[in-house]
């Protein structure tokens, strides 16, 4: 469910990487690569 709200390139960016073993972990994954996604936009 978490997973169908992130945004395409999140999604797009959570695919290369080993997937979190729990929820807490997968947040805070997706949260970090929007963040970077979002700085490198205002580039």
């Amino acid at each position: 469910m978490f997973y169908q709200g992130l945004k395409d390139e999140v999604k797009d960016e959570i695919i290369k990487v080993d997937q979190p073993e729990d929820f807490l972990q997968y947040a805070e994954l997706a949260i970090k690569i929007d963040n970077q996604l979002f700085e490198r936009q205002k580039e």
